[in-house]
């Protein structure tokens, strides 16, 4: 447990991360970011550790993005340092040597959603809505969700998104390959522990050259846009 708003059974071979402010929509704040970063970097030290499941304590909302009243006051100085610490987490959780799985029962918006698309999977209820709504406010997804959105979705799918700030249904994530896979949502913990069983049992230096080769095929022009992310802030 990490000061409540983060709760972790850091077990082996499979590890559970809850996010626990749902009575804030689990908006992303400093103290969010900061307690994601240490409890990966403390699950990196878990010996056995094959898979990470990360859930959320509320069914209706994973993550409605940034906490925008934590940062309203911030200076433009304060806000990059924000969101250069937003990207450690993502790179943190894409550079995890194990397989992370994000479990979404209902909204993931903004920045909740980029959270999701730094994990390797993506599985969601069939009540889940998602979008990068980040444009309503006049910014771009600061944390490298455009990047990512574009990967899993092709350049044309990603641009209609972004620029209409459109949140879809877990049907249509599921259609243009924003998701993994689709369950009702009273079978998604079952389904994804399944999968992450399924990992599990498998050879895991196999699997986590896998996950090397993935991600390093897939973040060649990452870097950049991560660097635009912040240069948008100063």
């Amino acid at each position: 447990m990490d000061q409540d708003i983060i709760l972790v059974k850091p077990t082996e071979p499979i590890s559970t991360i809850w996010l626990n402010r749902s009575s804030e929509l689990n908006l992303l704040n400093a103290d969010m970011l900061r307690s994601l970063q240490n409890t990966f970097e403390r699950l990196r030290s878990v010996d056995g550790l094959r898979a990470v499941i990360l859930s959320s304590m509320s069914d209706e909302t994973f993550s409605a993005g940034v906490d925008v009243r934590s940062i309203f006051d911030l200076g433009p100085g304060a806000i990059a340092e924000f969101v250069e610490s937003g990207q450690r987490l993502m790179r943190c959780i894409e550079s995890f040597p194990v397989p992370v799985l994000a479990s979404i029962q209902g909204l993931a918006l903004g920045s909740g959603l980029e959270l999701a698309l730094a994990c390797d999977l993506i599985f969601v209820s069939d009540k889940a809505r998602l979008g990068l709504t980040d444009v309503n406010f006049g910014l771009l997804p600061p944390f490298g969700g455009l990047e990512r959105l574009r990967n899993r979705c092709g350049n044309g799918t990603a641009a209609r998104l972004l620029y209409s700030a459109e949140i879809v249904s877990a049907q249509e994530a599921q259609q243009i390959g924003l998701v993994d896979r689709l369950f009702p949502s009273e079978d998604l913990p079952v389904e994804i522990r399944k999968t992450a069983d399924e990992i599990a049992a498998r050879a895991p230096l196999a699997i986590q050259a896998i996950k090397r080769g993935l991600r390093g095929s897939a973040g060649w022009n990452l870097h950049a846009g991560l660097r635009q992310g912040v240069e948008e802030y100063l």
